[in-house]
């Protein structure tokens, strides 16, 4: 069931899914990686450049920025606004040869190619 976030006349859709579809899409098992969706939380997936980021990131339940192309600088500044950086890690290279985890995202300084921030 899509949840609904209305934000300067346009509307964004947030859809609940399963945490093994995303595994699967990364070939591989995510769990490690601090992202668990237990019984009913939402598990929401953000485009990196989202206009609505911050108020997608606002939403309850656990986080994926997907694709972040650009600089760090912003998104960490509203996981910081949200307090949520301190919940959040980084993949750069996801399933790439010279992949690097960060496993706190405040310690990287730009997004590298495929990267994927991971809030919980």
């Amino acid at each position: 069931m899509p949840l609904g976030v209305s934000a300067r006349g346009r509307r964004a859709i947030v859809r609940r899914v399963d945490l093994e579809a995303v595994s699967a899409l990364f070939d591989r098992d995510l769990e490690f990686r601090t992202i668990r969706c237990v019984k009913d939380e939402a598990l929401i997936v953000i485009p990196g450049n989202n206009a609505h980021r911050k108020e997608l990131l606002a939403l309850e339940g656990s986080k994926v920025i997907m694709k972040p192309s650009g600089r760090l600088a912003p998104i960490q500044e509203e996981l910081r606004d949200l307090q949520l950086l301190d919940k959040a890690s980084m993949i750069e290279r996801c399933g790439l040869p010279g992949e690097r985890v960060y496993e706190k995202a405040a310690d990287a300084k730009e997004t590298g190619y495929f990267a994927v921030l991971l809030v919980k």
